[in-house]
């Protein structure tokens, strides 16, 4: 299951409302007749890029326009180490960093919650591109817990290792996904159901007092 999946389920579990924004609205509405199937929840799919700020303003009109509001924003958009061909740095097509850039930096600015990656403090050969934004996604974070803390709005960052997703294991063979794990302080493969917790923490009352701030979900591969 990918994180963005088990995101919306874990969510609606809770008694959320949720609306699955993708540039994949298949995939997005696959998402919402689960939802709607397993777990009885009100769910909706919309249609949204976020490096494009048209696409952007028109899925969260049509967001508010069927829910009423946005009370929890999660943002898991990214084009990921999983997508992007591994290249050294001086191979790396300047249309792609503008790409990378511009999904995974720019299209967080509607969110409370980032999803980063252990990547961004410990770095990984042939992946400038996806490390930088996310390291540029944190300094965005802080900042923006600055600017945003006198309206009440708390934005954080859940910072996961690699996850055996669906799209993780068509790339990497059991071995690969043992031997990172074997590296860990907890010695398992991590899971897409191993983010929930601190997902259902951050997304509720219980953290209202926490802003700027990264809980790193990777079994203690990196420490801060």
């Amino acid at each position: 299951m990918g994180l963005g999946k088990a995101f919306a389920f874990a969510l609606a579990k809770e008694g959320a409302t949720v609306a699955v924004a993708d540039l994949d609205v298949v995939n997005a509405r696959a998402v919402v007749e689960g939802i709607n199937k397993e777990v009885g929840a009100k769910a909706a799919a919309f249609l949204m890029d976020v490096s494009d700020d048209a696409s952007v303003h028109k899925a969260m009109s049509e967001i508010a326009s069927t829910f009423g509001g946005i009370d929890i924003l999660i943002n898991n958009a990214a084009l990921s180490d999983t997508v992007l061909q591994k290249r050294a740095f001086t191979d790396i097509p300047l249309e792609e960093w503008d790409r990378v850039m511009a999904v995974n930096v720019k299209g967080p600015w509607l969110t409370i919650i980032n999803i980063i990656s252990t990547l961004a403090y410990k770095g990984s050969p042939g992946f400038l591109q996806y490390a930088t934004s996310k390291a540029a996604l944190i300094g965005l974070t802080r900042t923006l817990a600055h600017e945003l803390g006198e309206h009440n709005i708390n934005i954080n960052m859940i910072g996961p290792g690699l996850t055996a997703t669906d799209r993780i294991r068509r790339i990497y063979d059991e071995k690969m996904l043992q031997n990172v794990a074997s590296r860990r302080a907890l010695k398992r493969i991590e899971t897409s159901e191993d983010l929930i917790g601190a997902l259902i923490f951050l997304s509720s009352s219980e953290s209202d007092f926490i802003t700027g701030q990264t809980i790193l979900v990777n079994g203690g591969d990196i420490f801060l």
